[in-house]
């Protein structure tokens, strides 16, 4: 039965994004995949289904299904190998690369995600026993065909404040449309309608619970005369309110960039140090520092929690040196150290056993990265965020925030800060309302720590 319903909703959610006549693509080889005798039914399922389908394939900047003839399992026998490795995001520094362990606790559904080379296949919280196999791979087949619709908005439904899952039902009720019956519903759902090419995405996590895509802007129009609708995609195009932009230019020294940073994260607070102690420290260690060090540690010398809320930064009288090299700062597990090169400036990592590494960027966008990473332990709110700091999304996001370096973004009128760390990328803020006005404002999506 829960196979039927799950083979019904995979149907109805292609036909409203890819034809009322879509009936399926399987892949070519079946028989290679059914050899896999520790899969699940559902990827059999799956593959019979969209296994050929390109809109739902695997491309380098939407991401995908891996063909059948790609699929990689990984021989690895770790705790829970081996991987069956599937699919993968459009934007590698959200999630990555999904796969379906072999061995699994009963309560997990076997999905991994390769998070970064450091952390490998990890099991995602959201990705445990409240979702089944099958919320799993309808989402990412909901997030290919949402990514291929040319026309999305956002609908206001009379949702008032019921419960869970009879708020996302009535959505599909006030909308005429079938609401996934093989999705255990945890916070989000899919509805479709095949004949008026509409699939909706509804999150309860989400200020903008109702997101319908349409293959046509007539049948959001239809949407619309009967329910406030605001575009977000329109005919292939993002519609944003320029009103929303950011205004005035960006910051141009890194006094600028340290005075934004200061006031997102203190507001109107200090934590600067008087010239004498930052002056004491450098007669301490026999060295002059750098004109950016003096500067950091004159706005932010005294430290405080926020030196010590992810990584340890040192503050001036904490400062060591190692040989020709000032030790800034310990990444939180002390694997690594960020050390200042007083001979060439540069900043190189201190791995440890006599083992140096250079660093990729230079002392000022060390030091604002550095206080970005801080954020992520320092502000209340926030996590990682759902549209990732790639090249396709820079514009997008220079309209919102200020580029204060290659990895960090900043917009002070909202308090938020966002970091680029690894695989990753993150936005915070001062405040939950800030998270979801971005959203509002941009689409920009921001999951919770």
């Amino acid at each position: 039965m829960t196979e039927n319903l799950f083979l019904n909703d995979l149907r109805g959610m292609c036909r409203a994004a890819l034809g009322s006549s879509w009936t399926g693509r399987p892949a070519s080889n079946m028989d290679a995949l059914k050899q896999i005798l520790w899969l699940p039914k559902e990827f059999l399922t799956l593959y019979e289904t969209i296994g050929g389908e390109p809109a739902l394939l695997f491309q380098n900047d939407k991401g995908g299904f891996f063909p059948a003839e790609k699929v990689q399992v990984d021989p690895k026998k770790g705790r829970f190998g081996p991987f069956f490795i599937y699919y993968q995001t459009g934007h590698i520094g959200c999630w990555g690369k999904f796969s379906y362990a072999a061995d699994h606790s009963p309560e997990n559904n076997g999905i991994f995600v390769w998070r970064s080379s450091i952390e490998g296949w990890k099991q995602v919280y959201a990705y445990k026993s409240v979702h089944t196999l099958c919320d799993v791979l309808l989402s990412h087949v909901g997030e290919q065909l949402a990514a291929r619709m040319l026309n999305c908005a956002w609908v206001k439904l009379p949702l008032g404040r019921g419960e869970e899952p009879d708020l996302f039902l009535t959505a599909a009720q006030c909308l005429n449309m079938t609401p996934s019956k093989s999705i255990s519903y945890q916070h989000h759902g899919y509805a479709y309608d095949g004949e008026r090419g509409l699939l909706l995405q509804y999150n309860d996590d989400l200020q903008k619970r109702c997101m319908v895509y349409s293959t046509s802007i007539s049948a959001l129009e239809e949407i619309g005369e009967k329910y406030p609708i605001i575009w977000q995609v329109r005919d292939g195009k993002k519609i944003l309110d320029p009103k929303t932009f950011l205004q005035g230019p960006p910051p141009a020294s890194f006094g600028e960039k340290l005075e934004i940073l200061s006031s997102i994260l203190f507001d109107k607070r200090s934590m600067s140090l008087p010239e004498e102690v930052v002056e004491k420290a450098e007669q301490r260690l026999g060295v002059v520092f750098p004109d950016a060090l003096q500067e950091f540690y004159l706005r932010f010398g005294k430290g405080g929690k926020l030196f010590k809320s992810l990584h340890f930064i040192h503050t001036p009288d904490k400062l060591e040196s190692n040989g020709d090299r000032l030790i800034l700062a310990d990444e939180n597990q002390y694997v690594w150290r960020w050390c200042l090169n007083t001979a060439t400036g540069e900043i190189d990592l201190d791995l440890g056993d006599g083992q140096w590494e250079k660093w990729e960027l230079n002392l000022e966008d060390t030091l604002i990265w550095l206080l970005a990473s801080q954020a992520t332990g320092f502000l209340s709110y926030g996590g990682e965020s759902m549209t990732g700091l790639d090249d396709k999304s820079r514009e997008l996001f220079s309209h919102y925030f200020y580029f204060l370096s290659e990895k960090v973004i900043a917009n002070p009128k909202r308090g938020l800060v966002g970091i680029q760390d690894e695989d990753d990328f993150y936005i915070m803020a001062r405040s939950a309302a800030a998270l979801e006005k971005l959203e509002t404002d941009s689409g920009i999506a921001v999951g919770e720590f």
